[in-house]
């Protein structure tokens, strides 16, 4: 991936934020996200960053050395890295954690969380789903 010829894409959107969005699950259990979205017309693919953190903390800016230790929490990447490029970041916290609602139940969260798509009815997504996940989350998975 690192090679010589490697690269991003192109840094062409700004940013539009919006915190607090609920979004239901198949149960109505609603889950609190921010979305961040290009500041532009027409459909974007998205990527879903699903945590059990603190929804703030995922979006602190940081330096690029890498997860682990004190960042360990940071699990749903960076918004304003994937928006400037084309794409809708959703980062959203699982049932019963931030202000999500519901019981946080670990073992369950692979039942319940994974099986819902929340992006499937935005008006401005383009049909692709991307989940990040690490952590706790990951273990689920």
């Amino acid at each position: 991936m690192l090679t010589q010829t490697w690269k991003t894409s192109e840094r062409k959107y700004r940013v539009r934020e919006a915190r607090d969005c609920a979004i239901p699950t198949a149960d109505g259990t609603k889950l609190n996200s921010y979305v961040y979205r290009p500041d532009a017309e027409g459909k974007f693919p998205v990527i879903l960053g699903v945590c059990a953190y603190s929804l703030e903390d995922q979006i602190a800016p940081i330096m690029p050395v890498g997860a682990g230790g004190i960042r360990g929490h940071m699990e749903a990447g960076d918004p304003n890295f994937y928006v400037v490029r084309g794409y809708v970041h959703v980062i959203v916290n699982v049932r019963g954690t931030g202000k999500s609602e519901g019981f946080y139940d670990f073992p369950a969260l692979k039942k319940s969380e994974t099986s819902t798509t929340p992006s499937n009815g935005w008006p401005n997504r383009n049909g692709v789903t991307a989940r990040s996940a690490c952590s706790a989350r990951r273990i689920s998975q």
